[in-house]
């Protein structure tokens, strides 16, 4: 996971990737979900990513179908 600015951004083994308002550090507040859309077939469960990776405004996932994606890190479009 990251976090700037008091947003953590993290992602699961299906590319979802989440951004997450934990600047009160006692209640994280999900701010978007970025939902790649990856087939639940795929990987036949050991499915695992790389993780993801943030430059100026955009986060970075890459998904186990082989693409790579750039989310806003405002929007989550």
């Amino acid at each position: 996971p990251l976090v700037i600015d008091g947003m953590l951004y993290a992602n699961d083994v299906w590319g979802t990737v989440y951004k997450v308002d934990v600047t009160d550090g006692r209640t994280p507040k999900i701010q978007w979900v970025a939902d790649p859309a990856i087939p639940k077939d795929i990987g036949g469960g050991l499915n695992a990513t790389r993780g993801i990776a943030a430059y100026g405004n955009r986060i970075f996932a890459n998904l186990i179908d082989g693409r790579a994606v750039a989310f806003d890190a405002d929007t989550g479009e």
